[in-house]
């Protein structure tokens, strides 16, 4: 396939919408988090410090596998856009197939259901689809992933700091999200290391702390880990929400992609809200406002207590710390 191309970023940071962003181009086939379904437990979240020794090719066939699920699950997307490597016919039918699955996967037992039902690509013979695949479960294994796979391309995505915290207190109280917690594989990384941090002192702080410190010790990690590698593109997702027709034309002109009339009716659709949406998981929002959503939402303490924390380090210059 054509590409390929993979999308990392942590839980909040815009990883979904950035998916949609590139599923809006005629060319591309997008997978959504395959590495929910297909689980490589040889690959540590955390890939820090002991690591196997075939770890390059325990990469390279996770990936392979990654490429090729098509789970429903995978597949699925709330806009199925029309593609230029199927025909009409075969758009629709994809979409037939997708709902009856769908139907299908609500009476179905739920262990097992999203990996077993596939949906195929349905392309025309001859023609090779973009493939971008998108995680929010792995953005600790990027640079092992960047490094083991130098003809892949990817993105990392960085979100402010607030905007992540605001967004997991938000999903928390919702039910969306899990309690705020530093793991100790994260722990361990080295800016955690060197600000002296132990599962002690992590245990007793607040839950905005904790989120703030997350974000830093894995963003920090992670961006010192791909810095000067050339198949990787650090994507601020706040100005790309800020200045949408711009920064994705530098996206797009780094993936290998033109931004087909398609593509520019999605951006104009998605400027055309007004609001940041009335659902949790939403991308029918304005993405400017969705982004600076948290100046309303954290309190200046908050505000203030995050700031500390990423003061100074690599990662928080990108947003004025």
């Amino acid at each position: 396939m054509a590409g390929p191309l993979m999308i990392f970023g942590s839980p909040r940071s815009g990883t979904t919408w950035v998916g949609s962003l590139f599923d809006s181009h005629p060319r591309t086939l997008y997978l959504h988090e395959p590495d929910v379904i297909e689980k490589e437990p040889r690959l540590p979240f955390v890939p820090y410090g002991a690591l196997p020794a075939d770890i390059d090719r325990i990469t390279r066939d996770y990936f392979e596998r990654l490429a090729h699920n098509r789970s429903l699950r995978t597949v699925h997307t709330p806009t199925l856009f029309p593609k230029s490597y199927r025909s009409g016919i075969a758009d629709q039918a994809r979409a037939a197939i997708v709902r009856a699955l769908r139907a299908v996967d609500a009476v179905l037992p739920a262990v097992g259901r999203s990996r077993n039902l596939q949906v195929p690509d349905l392309t025309n013979t001859g023609e090779t689809p973009y493939l971008v695949m998108k995680s929010v479960d792995s953005i600790p294994r990027l640079p092992v992933f960047a490094r083991a796979l130098p003809g892949v391309k990817f993105i990392y995505i960085v979100r402010h700091p607030c905007g992540v915290v605001s967004s997991k207190l938000r999903g928390a109280e919702l039910g969306k999200m899990g309690a705020a917690t530093l793991y100790s594989d994260v722990l361990a990384l080295p800016p955690a290391r060197a600000a002296g941090l132990d599962k002690a002192r992590a245990d007793a702080m607040t839950d905005i702390e904790k989120l703030a410190w997350d974000w830093l010790i894995t963003n920090e990690w992670v961006h010192s880990e791909v810095a000067g590698l050339p198949n990787v593109y650090t994507l601020v997702y706040d100005r790309l929400a800020a200045n949408l027709d711009p920064e994705a034309a530098s996206m797009f002109d780094w993936a290998g992609l033109d931004r087909p009339a398609q593509v520019q009716a999605y951006f104009d659709r998605l400027r055309g809200f007004d609001g940041t949406g009335d659902r949790y998981f939403s991308l029918n929002q304005n993405p400017a406002k969705s982004a600076a959503k948290w100046r309303q939402e954290l309190s200046a303490e908050a505000q203030e207590t995050v700031g500390a924390i990423v003061a100074g380090s690599s990662v928080g210059k990108l947003f004025g710390y």
